[in-house]
């Protein structure tokens, strides 16, 4: 009845966003709170971005009018802004793979099977792929056996759900397995479930784990 009342009030002034928005605001409190958190693991600038002023609702409470600002600059500035976005200016040095960490990877790779469990998001993983993973000409799948990453599975470290997938799509054993990860929670996790852990300071050099000399030069 809501909709129907919406949509004879509005008729064909509604543009695309104000149609999302009327759907979003007639989601449950919890279908609003997953769509907002996949929005966030999607696109990063939506946490961390400069904050824009939003259309103007107002809703009355027997829900028979809803007014919109066409005024609002958000249609007006997103093309702009897209332009704009560069991943670099959003990723410092300490996000970078160092040399000698990718050529233990690549070693590694030779005696072990290797895999990535990563809770990251479209955007970043591309621009991982285009620089730390091109290293010497090589792709992600040189250095790992098995990719996972929580955008694709549409699940997140440190649930535990994600863990019982690798192990179940990668058919290996906890107990034969070395989790590494910079993150105690996701380290916790995999603990509980029966994986072997170690959890890096940051820039370590962690081959000693393996008996390989350091890799640094």
């Amino acid at each position: 009845m809501l909709k129907q009342n919406l949509q004879q009030k509005l008729g064909l002034k509604i543009n695309p966003l104000q149609i999302q928005l009327i759907k979003l605001l007639e989601l449950p409190t919890y279908q609003l709170e997953q769509r907002i958190k996949e929005e966030l693991e999607s696109n990063p600038l939506l946490e961390e971005g400069e904050e824009k002023p939003e259309p103007e609702v107002d809703i009355k409470e027997d829900g028979d009018e809803v007014d919109f600002d066409e005024n609002s600059p958000e249609e007006d500035n997103y093309e702009s802004s897209e332009d704009e976005f560069s991943l670099d200016d959003y990723i410092s040095d300490e996000d970078d793979v160092p040399d000698y960490k990718l050529d233990l990877l690549l070693d590694l790779r030779k005696r072990y099977n290797t895999m990535l469990l990563s809770n990251t998001n479209e955007i970043h993983w591309d621009w991982s792929e285009k620089t730390c993973f091109s290293y010497k000409g090589h792709h992600a799948s040189d250095f790992f056996n098995h990719i996972y990453l929580s955008y694709r599975l549409h699940l997140l470290k440190p649930d535990a759900e994600i863990f019982e997938y690798v192990l179940q799509d990668a058919d290996i054993r906890p107990e034969e397995t070395l989790f590494i990860d910079d993150a105690v929670p996701n380290c916790r996790t995999a603990e509980s479930l029966g994986f072997h852990t170690y959890t890096p300071q940051p820039r370590e050099d962690w081959s000693h784990l393996f008996g390989i000399m350091n890799h640094k030069s």
